[in-house]
């Protein structure tokens, strides 16, 4: 396992981390979907998760 696999890897569960938080906070489902794909979505932007070699 390469160190772009580990850290993608750290993004994403800190992603998803976040988005549980706030899923469980409003007790929301449909939240948590949202958060967590606009987490990774914004990530993939920002430049923290870099799919692909």
């Amino acid at each position: 396992m390469g160190a772009r696999h580990k850290l993608n890897e750290a993004y994403l569960n800190g992603a998803l981390l976040v988005a549980a938080a706030i899923g469980v906070g409003c007790n929301s489902l449909t939240a948590f979907c949202v958060t967590a794909g606009a987490l990774i979505l914004l990530q993939t932007v920002a430049g923290g998760i870099r799919p692909g070699a």
